[in-house]
């Protein structure tokens, strides 16, 4: 829209669509609020009067719907948080009122004429009860409620404290009130605690609101990911660019990407070029230049150029579909170390009550008068103080912080249970190929006999090795095709399985192979030969040439295997290639454990050799054949560049940048543990103490009784600093 009458004809054009109540088109915001008497199926009828109308919208119906379900979810926390927060307001404003107007006639207040008996106290605690009362039966009726549902199962929890503390207290202050002589001593009025029933629901109120506020944002990254996918995209329809909602596109559909557009699918780029922006991807902020056969995510930004993508997955197929929903399912999963604190949580509620009642029944029985005020102020702040809402949060919302941080971090992580395991790992097992290495091999110390010009050897030599499936040979092919050399035609070819191969090239028979094969072949050998080289060329019955062959370090391996040791984590590399290879590949890493030579079965053997000697190993890789070890090993991390298998297979998986984040992920999962722990500690620290305080342990030392009202603020405060301890996961920031 660019005018207003453009607001105006777009509000004309919905109203007239059936189904549409009432329709308000805002111009300043580019927004309609549509009013239909059923959504679901006159929604898609008010966009196509809009295009009717020579409007385009920015959504399609079920992106509307959806966008509107996770906005109603979205907007019902935010509802609760608030109301919540007006009852905790209102509540704290009471206890405030009661405390400054009220405490002068509660605490003591006056000494009662002799003979006096059962008359009402002083009119001012008359209008402390019935603010009390609004605040313990109208503004926290959802405590009392939950927990007489507890009650009727036979069970005790958070809401079951709450409401016998300040439940308590305000049975009894309306007793003192109504009937003082009959809780008087030594003629003194006795103590009443309205304040403290206020208080106590509205710090818990108060804490239930930050709790809530701070927990929404530890999956800000799992619904962050999902509004990345735009809503329509351009796809070639006939030769012709059609616009089309983004759900509409189908696997081989070509995709238009225009700068500052982003990709609606995962897909290949057939034609064109640009830089993309992958921050979501990679969880790094340059920019990644896509040309013909690059692969490209759904969610990533076109920053510059123009190229059409062919479409490979859809919908929730896509990796960030699969990635946010992965996100979700972990967050939602339990951690051992999680299990283990609801399992205590559990018996918790019951215990606590059990030492209230028995602190109670001894000052009841054993203390001052008036005993009985002392007992129901024992138990009152015992039953507070101890609310177990820090121990049930102390391992939940680290997990889910972590687990959303790791996925900024380009690091999936399935489960709760992963990531407590991944934090115990000591040892890590990589495969070498193409985790390692770049996992195809190159030529090295490639040697021509005296009198033998080099390339004419390695020219000759790669025209037998054309077409062949031998990482050797396609070595040699490649060595001679980046050197620009041109590779001839053969007229006659014949391979030894596992030996070598031979072949009429321009005039000459060539013979490329081991130095063994070669030597059986009853070629002349010169003195000099090298016997430990991968590969020998020999023409016309001489060896011409022989070279070696290695695997390319990965640009990240050297940095990541050095920050592990660092870590104090042992690397083994584990291969199936050659013993020289494998031990060159360790070499260069400063890695001494290398195992060569290794099939699937043997990878097993060696995981079980490891954790036999009380290792915890992680098992690194992205092949087929690691797939068994990866399911096996005490962690599974699989590369997400590799097969569907492996990643099936894997507990974790890289997303981006090969190993360059697995020291990542082990420092966030010891991190989260140790936020774990600390929160645990501290619950449980807090309990400890403040415990036997509330219960009166100080009184006969230094005459300190902790008052109900405190000792409410005291549990709201654990409960918030124990939530706010979990996001400092959300600022993590990997060591170089």
């Amino acid at each position: 829209m660019t005018c207003t009458a453009c607001a105006g004809r777009v509000e004309r054009a919905i109203t007239g669509a059936p189904g549409v109540v009432r329709a308000e088109v805002s111009f300043a915001t580019r927004s309609a609020r549509v009013t239909l008497t059923d959504p679901t199926l006159q929604l898609s009828t008010a966009l196509e009067a809009i295009l009717a109308a020579g409007y385009e919208p920015t959504a399609s119906a079920d992106e509307i719907l959806a966008r509107r379900g996770v906005a109603a979810a979205a907007e019902s926390d935010r509802e609760r948080q608030r109301r919540d927060a007006s009852r905790a307001i209102l509540a704290l404003a009471i206890a405030v009122l009661q405390m400054v107007f009220g405490m002068p006639f509660m605490a003591h207040g006056s000494a009662m004429a002799p003979g006096l008996a059962g008359p009402a106290m002083h009119p001012m605690l008359r209008w402390a009860l019935c603010l009390s009362t609004l605040a313990v039966i109208v503004i926290a009726r959802s405590f009392f409620v939950r927990a007489w549902w507890a009650l009727k199962q036979r069970t005790a929890d958070m809401n079951t404290l709450v409401a016998l503390g300040s439940g308590t207290a305000f049975v009894y202050s309306t007793a003192a009130t109504a009937f003082p002589a009959w809780f008087a001593a030594d003629a003194q009025l006795p103590d009443v605690h309205f304040e403290a029933a206020s208080f106590i629901l509205a710090f818990v109120l108060i804490g239930r609101t930050l709790e809530e506020r701070a927990r929404s944002r530890t999956t800000a990254a799992q619904t962050g990911l999902l509004a990345l996918v735009p809503a329509f995209t351009r796809v070639l329809r006939d030769g012709k660019e059609v616009r089309v909602a983004a759900r509409e596109v189908r696997v081989g559909d070509v995709f238009v990407l225009k700068p500052g557009a982003r990709a609606p699918a995962d897909g290949i780029v057939t034609h064109g070029g640009s830089s993309f922006d992958e921050a979501w991807f990679t969880g790094e902020s340059r920019r990644i230049a896509k040309h013909d056969g690059d692969e490209v995510h759904a969610g990533t930004l076109a920053v510059d150029g123009l190229v059409h993508v062919r479409a490979v997955r859809t919908g929730t197929d896509t990796r960030v579909a699969r990635i946010a929903a992965l996100v979700l399912d972990a967050q939602a999963t339990r951690a051992p170390i999680q299990r283990l604190a609801d399992r205590i949580a559990s018996y918790f509620a019951p215990g606590i009550v059990a030492v209230a009642t028995l602190s109670a029944l001894a000052w009841w029985l054993l203390g001052p008068e008036p005993k009985l005020v002392h007992a129901l102020t024992t138990f009152v702040t015992v039953v507070v103080v101890s609310c177990p809402c820090a121990l049930g949060l102390a391992t939940p919302t680290a997990i889910a912080t972590a687990i959303g941080r790791a996925a900024q971090l380009g690091v999936l992580v399935r489960s709760g249970d992963a990531l407590e395991r991944l934090a115990q790992v000591d040892a890590v097992a990589i495969d070498k190929t193409g985790t390692l290495t770049e996992g195809e091999p190159m030529v090295v110390d490639l040697v021509a006999i005296p009198e033998a010009d080099t390339d004419t050897v390695l020219r000759l030599a790669a025209a037998v090795e054309r077409g062949s499936e031998h990482p050797v040979g396609e070595a040699i092919v490649r060595e001679a095709e980046e050197r620009g050399l041109e590779i001839p035609a053969i007229t006659r070819f014949i391979a030894t399985a596992g030996a070598g191969a031979r072949a009429d090239v321009e005039g000459h028979d060539v013979r490329v192979g081991s130095i063994a094969w070669l030597a059986s072949e009853a070629v002349t050998m010169p003195e000099g030969a090298a016997p430990d080289a991968a590969f020998g060329i020999a023409i016309d019955g001489v060896l011409a040439g022989h070279g070696k062959v290695a695997d390319s370090l990965r640009d990240e391996a050297p940095e990541a295997v050095a920050r592990l040791r660092a870590m104090g984590v042992a690397v083994v590399i584990l291969t199936g290639d050659r013993e020289e290879i494998a031990k060159a590949v360790g070499a260069a890493l400063l890695v001494e454990d290398v195992r060569s030579e290794l099939g699937p079965e043997q990878k097993l053997d060696v995981l079980a050799a490891l954790a036999s000697e009380g290792r915890r190993v992680a098992m690194c890789g992205d092949g087929v054949n690691d797939a068994p070890a990866l399911a096996r090993a005490h962690v599974g991390i699989a590369i997400g560049s590799g097969t569907d298998a492996a990643d099936s297979a894997s507990d974790v998986t890289l997303l981006t940048g090969g190993v360059a984040h697995l020291p990542d992920a082990l420092a966030l999962a010891r991190a989260a543990m140790r936020v774990v722990r600390q929160n645990l500690a501290w619950a449980f620290a807090y309990n400890l103490a403040l415990v036997p305080i509330a219960a009166g342990a100080l009184v006969p030392w230094v005459g300190y009784r902790m008052p109900p009202a405190l000792a409410s603020a005291a549990m709201a405060l654990s409960s918030v600093s124990v939530v706010l301890s979990s996001l400092r996961l959300r600022r993590f920031e990997p060591k170089v």
